[in-house]
């Protein structure tokens, strides 16, 4: 016979651990009862960050590319993988969601605008990173 248990798992950095106990009893009466550890390791929190092409001189009209950097979320000090990014220029544009961690934006208008990415790793959990940008008319 075969069953799943989903554990709840650590809360804090420090592994947990379990005892799964199974007893099988067979149509004479007869029983026996088998245990073994299970020990859950906590993921490391998920951390994103955004890198801009447009420099300090930026002005409106010119393409910016951003790149998202994504760092922990695995287990131990793996970093989780990433199904997808949706980008958030600031501006009113509509997001959009992309399977890389590149994505590029033509701003109209000059001002502060704030970027955000948002990564769902492949086990549904997200982080958001956020970087702000200043454009000038040219």
């Amino acid at each position: 016979a075969t069953t799943t248990h989903a554990y709840a798992g650590p809360s804090g950095s420090t592994p947990a651990t379990y005892t799964a106990t199974v007893q099988a009893t067979d149509i004479n009466g007869e029983s026996a009862t088998v245990s073994t550890t299970v020990i859950v390791i906590p993921r490391s929190p998920i951390s994103v960050s955004i890198a801009d092409s447009c420099g300090t001189a930026a002005t409106t009209g010119q393409r910016c590319t951003f790149t998202a950097t994504v760092t922990g979320g695995g287990e131990g000090k793996t970093t989780a993988p990433i199904q997808s990014y949706t980008w958030n220029f600031g501006d009113g544009s509509d997001e959009f969601t992309t399977s890389g961690n590149t994505a590029s934006h033509v701003y109209t208008s000059s001002g502060t605008f704030t970027v955000t990415v948002t990564v769902r790793t492949v086990d549904g959990r997200t982080a958001t990173g956020r970087t702000d940008i200043l454009l000038k008319l040219p």
